[in-house]
């Protein structure tokens, strides 16, 4: 892109769009790291009021996935159901997008790295409704994968991280620690049930 012949604006552009996928490795690593933090922020004098600067950014997340179902998607039912809807599956999202982080982490790596593997088409199960069931809709799995035992061991990871945060009475992570938990559960879960029903 850079030894093109694209104005300045337009690399710059298409650098930003190639390198979004980095934020999967930061979402990872954020994750784990937070863990042991909960115990070492007392220590290295961690006021815990400067975390709260950073739920600004969750503002703009928010703002946009309510708009894009709220306001768009779901704008042909009634407005109570449409906010019932949203409070139900935008968690539901974050947490399935964090669970998903080390498997997509792996993968931005080895792009950046020019490794070149196999693509492994993400589940859609084609579930578009409430009343639509992941039952009977098996997706093709030949073997566990080292990501799969990872995903079931952070799963637990986190899980435990929950239990200190609320050990420790430091409760700065714990909705992003339940969100991890449910997320790596959630794809580990499925990952495992749809190898074990082939």
């Amino acid at each position: 892109v850079w030894r093109s012949d694209l104005p300045f604006f337009t690399k710059l552009h298409a650098t930003a769009h190639l390198m979004a996928s980095g934020i999967f490795v930061f979402v990872f690593l954020i994750g784990v790291f937070s863990v042991p933090l909960i115990f070492g922020m007392a220590q290295i004098g961690i006021d815990t009021k400067w975390y709260t600067f950073f739920l600004i950014g969750w503002i703009s997340i928010v703002a946009i996935y309510y708009a894009a179902n709220v306001t768009t998607n779901f704008k042909n039912e009634p407005y109570l159901k449409r906010i019932f809807k949203f409070l139900v599956l935008f968690p539901l999202f974050l947490a399935l997008s964090m669970g998903l982080s080390l498997h997509n982490t792996v993968a931005v790596l080895q792009g950046y790295w020019g490794k070149k593997s196999p693509f492994v088409r993400t589940p859609k199960f084609d579930i578009k409704n409430f009343s639509d069931s992941f039952k009977n809709r098996n997706y093709l799995i030949k073997k566990i994968s080292w990501t799969t035992i990872a995903e079931g061991l952070l799963a637990i990871y986190f899980l435990w991280g929950v239990y200190a945060g609320v050990s420790c009475s430091n409760y700065t992570f714990l909705v992003f620690h339940m969100l991890l938990s449910v997320g790596y559960g959630t794809i580990f879960y499925y990952t495992i049930r749809h190898l074990s029903m082939k």
